[in-house]
């Protein structure tokens, strides 16, 4: 579980957030109970080592029959072991199966992230654009 809770204080997306220094502050009891909320969500998806280690993650998020993965995530240790790749290919599979379209959301920039979604299928169809409030 600790791999968990490293993944979300080095998740990008809290690198410049608000909500990154409240989950800093928290506990250890209340960031285990956090870890476990989110691997107890069937959208929330881990990928274990052969030591039955957390080494990999990914959120789903599912809107009507569309269905968004972002936060793919490999522990830095772990990376280049193909990792990633197994465990996007078996959300992706499932989603299909699932009956939901499946779209990622990817940095563009990261060229290793990219050339692993492309091999399993994914293409680059278009690009978001970020809004920031100011107060």
């Amino acid at each position: 579980m600790i791999y968990l809770i490293q993944y979300f204080k080095r998740f990008p997306v809290f690198l410049e957030s608000p909500i990154r220094q409240v989950f800093l502050k928290l506990t250890q009891e209340q960031a285990n109970k956090f870890a476990q909320r989110k691997l107890t969500n069937s959208d929330f998806h881990v990928w274990k080592n052969e030591e039955k280690r957390i080494v990999g993650m990914a959120s789903v998020h599912k809107y009507g029959k569309v269905a968004f993965t972002d936060g793919v995530f490999t522990d830095r240790n772990e990376r280049n072991k193909g990792y990633a790749k197994f465990l996007m290919y078996r959300v992706t599979e499932k989603l299909l199966n699932d009956g939901f379209i499946p779209i990622l959301y990817a940095d563009r920039r990261k060229v290793v992230p990219n050339h692993v979604y492309k091999s399993i299928g994914y293409e680059c169809c278009g690009e978001i654009t970020e809004y920031k409030f100011l107060n």
